[in-house]
């Protein structure tokens, strides 16, 4: 068979939810097998790269459907930070193990002032061989850098309730602790350090409980707030 009726026809009967899947899977069979004969070459690179465009399409058409804000910049770095976490989210749900087509995905929503500042960084690096990490580190050192998460860290350190409500306090509590990962990510300390914040009036009750688990000592926080008001 032809080279190019290969590539026109490797896609029948294929449902549309394993062509990702396939195409990833062809295309590594080919490039880690070295005994293909060297007279079929030319048709398993057909068959790898007919794989490998029905796999891009096919992502691009299902990403299309999930990530519908395309990303242009600007000076909010929470707008920046759910904006990708939104997108990795749907990069393990349709399952793109694959860094380069992460990448091509995720700044295909590139927008405005992003879309010239990742043509900038095209002619600068290369993104071929580019992995999603790396491509996460340069989109933060533009969108979030370390000078405005060191502010944000500040201010959690400092955070208490005063005059906000225990859901107000909770909201900015949850906010500004993701960038902590040294407490978000360990429950007893993510729980003593919100109940170390809460207003005096509300404390001491809390805390005599010894609550371990963040989400039990917000509803005690809630409850005790509710017994001072009445």
């Amino acid at each position: 068979m032809d080279p190019d009726e290969v590539k026109e026809r490797v896609g029948k009967g294929i449902s549309q939810p394993d062509r990702v899947s396939l195409g990833q899977h062809q295309v590594k069979e080919v490039d880690e097998n070295p005994q293909v004969p060297e007279d079929n070459v030319p048709l398993a690179r057909a068959v790898a790269s007919a794989f490998q465009n029905l796999a891009s399409t096919t992502a691009l058409q299902v990403f299309n459907k999930f990530i519908k804000v395309a990303f242009e910049g600007g000076p909010d770095p929470f707008v920046a930070d759910d904006w990708l976490d939104e997108v990795e989210k749907h990069l393990r749900a349709i399952d793109i193990p694959d860094d380069r087509l992460k990448t091509t995905l995720a700044t295909y929503k590139f927008v405005k002032d992003t879309a010239v500042w990742w043509k900038t960084m095209t002619s600068a690096h290369n993104i071929d061989s580019m992995s999603w990490d790396s491509f996460k580190n340069f989109f933060f050192d533009k969108y979030f850098p370390q000078t405005k998460r060191r502010e944000l860290r500040t201010q959690f350190d400092g955070l208490e309730q005063g005059d906000m409500s225990v859901t107000e306090y909770e909201n900015k509590f949850t906010s500004l602790s993701r960038f902590t990962t040294d407490v978000s990510g360990n429950e007893e300390e993510k729980t003593w350090r919100f109940v170390y914040g809460l207003n005096r009036s509300i404390r001491p009750g809390v805390t005599l409980l010894g609550l371990k688990n963040y989400s039990e000592a917000v509803t005690k926080a809630l409850m005790a707030e509710t017994e001072a008001k009445d």
